[in-house]
């Protein structure tokens, strides 16, 4: 009898892997295995698995057209479900799904079962957030609408099919790729529809009391309904069964600039935060986990009181507007005011670490990553942007050493009183102080001219995790900025050059362990071959022997990235003078 293994693939999901009877006996638990990832459901947080490759690439969610007339081809791979609906394989990385109402199921004699080959299906419905397929074997007469189509003002009307109602309210069919989603009040409903409609800006329409949902919308009915919100990147749309008062904002017009007051009423409490509607097709939160959050403020809200908002972070790319109560002392920098290019610092503050990549605020409407290099939620850092990443929406920034105390010569430029007037007089009152800052600045303008340039290049180029970590000297007001120094980058040419050859990456590794008070001691290990010497190798001398190693400790930091590049100093200048450290 055929069985299956769970596997455990580094994920945040296991996998579920097909096994014979004859691979049942040869497998047991603990065993490594070389697999693949053939198919996943997200919504049950399942992925497939196989031990052979497919013959052709699986495409993504997105490449599949959810307008009801495209055609595409089926295999029955699981069902039928609890509800009587099938899973199947289009060549998606994600399973779509076939309703127990679906005519096909319905006139079927026996039930479907896995590997047969379907009919022509056509997809109906794609849901981003939970990565559905769902499909019909019916096409349609009419396309449906796309996602980035749908007018969500709402005052645009639209008319909807109940298909389903669940635990988060009433689903209906509006003729889009993303049904719409009409919230369920609860009890509260009926109070919270009073109140809204007394202001005459709050959104009622999203909220229906339970105990009138199988009165006024039973399954299968018609209702006419109106797109208060919506979500291209999660495909979720909130719909409502009266119109706003007044269209809604699109997310590029809201000033998301922390300081504009913004009015709202609470929509939703939930353990991440407080969804709000501000007026904007995106609904905004204010989020439990941002530094300033206030829980017993935040535990003292309800859905359906009217609050006062401020706008501070805004992603399109990720459908995301994060609100706070309290005003911000100054304007958030928009994006184009952001310097990038290395050619500026910012202070900010780790607001999320996730995957590998830490999440910055820096007092900009968007926020900013950087590999994750040891930080923690909290940590307030200085950043320099690099370049503006339009998929993500977000600033890609590189991480500098605190600031030291300025240069004598530049502390003028940072005089603390008197108006630009007042500070340029004392400071001409200083002739030969003058002269000296002339000289510096001019020495600073031709540095940076030669050295600048390649810097900024090598950035763009290569967001790694040795970008950045060398310290930026201050950015005072007229001084020219330098850029900073890349330690690990720097050896990896020197070997490069000594090797003859393109760098591994078993050439260069670098390991580091834990010492006191949370420091870090790292080292860095070397092939051994010609690297002291002065002369570099020949490429492919085969003769060479780089089975020996060179290893060079760094002084402890409190970050382990510090200690790295401090080794990689030391690498450079134990090499450079023609000592070849501990082999």
């Amino acid at each position: 009898m055929d069985g299956f293994a769970v596997v455990d693939i580094g994920c945040e999901s296991e996998g579920t892997l097909p096994l014979s009877a004859e691979e049942q006996l040869n497998l047991e638990a603990g065993m490594k295995l070389t697999i693949y990832v053939v198919r996943r459901w997200r919504r049950a947080k399942r992925l497939f698995l196989a031990r052979t490759p497919l013959a052709r690439a699986l495409s993504s969610l997105d490449d599949f057209v959810a307008d009801g007339q495209t055609p595409y081809r089926a295999t029955v791979v699981g069902g039928p479900n609890g509800d009587g609906s099938y899973l199947l394989d289009l060549g998606c990385e994600d399973v779509a799904c076939l309703p127990a109402s679906d005519p096909l199921v319905v006139t079927s004699s026996v039930p479907l079962i896995a590997g047969k080959v379907l009919p022509l299906v056509y997809v109906i419905a794609k849901q981003r957030f939970n990565g559905t397929l769902n499909v019909s074997s019916e096409r349609r007469s009419s396309p449906r609408e796309r996602m980035a189509a749908l007018v969500a003002d709402g005052v645009t009307p639209y008319e909807g099919v109940v298909l389903r109602r669940n635990s988060s309210g009433t689903v209906l069919d509006i003729g889009c790729e993303a049904p719409g989603l009409l919230l369920a009040g609860g009890e509260r409903g009926a109070s919270i529809r009073s109140a809204s409609k007394e202001s005459g800006s709050a959104p009622s329409a999203l909220l229906l009391p339970a105990t009138d949902i199988d009165a006024e919308l039973p399954v299968g009915a018609r209702a006419t309904v109106y797109v208060w919100h919506k979500s291209t990147h999660s495909g979720r749309v909130y719909v409502g069964l009266d119109p706003r008062p007044k269209p809604a904002m699109r997310l590029e017009e809201l000033p998301v600039d922390g300081i504009t007051l913004l009015e709202g009423m609470v929509t939703k409490v939930s353990d991440r935060g407080v969804f709000v509607d501000v007026g904007c097709e995106l609904l905004g939160l204010l989020s439990r986990s941002e530094m300033d959050a206030d829980d017993n403020r935040l535990d003292r809200l309800r859905a359906g009181d009217l609050v006062q908002v401020y706008a501070r972070r805004r992603s399109a790319a990720f459908g995301r507007l994060s609100l706070a109560l309290d005003p911000e002392v100054m304007a958030r920098l928009r994006v184009s005011e952001v310097r990038g290019g290395g050619t500026a610092t910012y202070p900010g503050v780790v607001v999320s670490v996730q995957y590998g990549k830490a999440f910055v605020d820096f007092k900009c409407e968007v926020s900013g990553m950087l590999p994750e290099e040891g930080l923690t939620h909290g940590d307030k850092v200085i950043v320099s942007p690099l370049v503006f990443d339009t998929s993500m929406d977000r600033w890609r920034l590189s991480l500098v050493k605190e600031q030291v105390p300025l240069p004598e010569a530049l502390q003028l430029l940072q005089h603390d009183g008197g108006s630009a007037r007042e500070v340029n007089a004392a400071y001409a009152g200083q002739p030969q102080q003058r002269k000296q800052d002339q000289k510096l600045n001019t020495e600073m303008k031709d540095d940076l001219e030669q050295k600048v340039q390649g810097h900024v290049l090598q950035v763009e180029e290569s967001v790694s995790s040795t970008l950045g970590t060398g310290c930026l000297e201050p950015q005072g007001v007229g001084a020219f900025p330098r850029p900073a120094v890349n330690s690990k980058g720097l050896l990896q040419s020197l070997v490069q050059a000594g090797l003859g050859r393109p760098v591994s990456r078993t050439d260069i590794y670098y390991t580091a362990e834990a010492v006191e008070a949370g420091s870090w001691k790292a080292s860095v290990s070397l092939p051994w071959t010609g690297l002291a010497t002065d002369t570099p190798t020949s490429a492919g001398d085969s003769s060479l022997d780089c089975t020996r190693r060179l290893t060079f400790q760094g002084e402890v930091y409190k970050r382990k990235v510090d200690s790295e590049q401090s080794a990689a100093r030391r690498a450079m200048a134990a090499l450079q003078s023609g000592h070849r450290g501990c082999e």
